[in-house]
């Protein structure tokens, strides 16, 4: 997996990125409150890749990042849009950022749970409307929102601009929701493999006590967390240190 972006992570400020954070991947996250809302996104460490916090939406909520794969630069936008924003809001909110995204990127992917079921003639006017003015569509087929009080909706889409340039275009459940499935896509394009990176290990086999102990004093722990109160945050530190 290259990049992978969740809504409605419901987290603020209380938790620390050492909670979320993986090996070997980036990790951005726009939090609104722990009740509700919030984005975060992962894009592997070892890709060309970056935030652009001038092409995410001022409404919607929404993680952008530039993706460099084999020379092409791809836009890619992870979304929310929660039911308080309104219909005219969305369609301006998402048109005036494709805007300055078009201006720069040629190649574009808008992901997301956006509460319009595409299943539904009348209740996906916005969306429609939105990907008529701005050249895209969904690749996303049959529903990803399952609810005991309403019938399968597809509220979670795959938006863009380079249809032919995608593929394998999966929705499944894995058990990460208890009512949305999980989107997901393929570039047509060869993604280099993961560098596994190079870890060192002490053999216990011929272990020298002595010399252990000499190094856990000479890496100086304790001044590394020292006055740090929240365990999380100490091994956040820890680990880049």
């Amino acid at each position: 997996m290259s990049t992978y972006s969740r809504a409605k992570t419901k987290i603020d400020q209380s938790f620390p990125d050492a909670q979320f954070r993986v090996d070997n991947y980036h990790f951005w996250r726009k939090d609104r409150n722990a009740h509700g809302g919030g984005i975060v996104m992962y894009i592997r460490s070892d890709l060309p890749c970056d935030r652009k916090q001038n092409m995410e939406c001022e409404i919607i909520e929404s993680i952008a990042a530039e993706l460099v794969v084999n020379g092409k630069k791809w836009l890619i936008s992870g979304m929310y849009r929660p039911q308080t924003i309104s219909d005219n809001d969305f369609i301006n909110d998402f048109t005036k950022t494709h805007d300055k995204i078009s201006v720069k990127y040629d190649n574009m992917i808008f992901l997301g749970d956006l509460n319009y079921n595409l299943l539904s003639i009348d209740k996906c006017t916005p969306l429609s409307t939105v990907c008529d003015i701005c050249g895209i569509e969904n690749i996303v087929k049959g529903a990803t929102c399952f609810t005991k009080d309403a019938k399968p909706s597809l509220n979670d889409v795959i938006l863009t601009n380079k249809k032919n340039m995608l593929q394998n275009t999966t929705n499944f459940n894995c058990g990460l929701s208890d009512v949305h499935n999980i989107i997901a896509v393929q570039l047509k394009s060869d993604v280099p493999s993961i560098k596994k990176p190079l870890k060192k290990y002490r053999s216990y086999k011929q272990l020298d006590e002595e010399k252990f102990l000499h190094d856990l004093e000479q890496a100086n722990l304790t001044t590394i967390v020292d006055n740090v109160e929240n365990v999380n945050e100490a091994y956040d530190i820890f680990n880049t240190n």
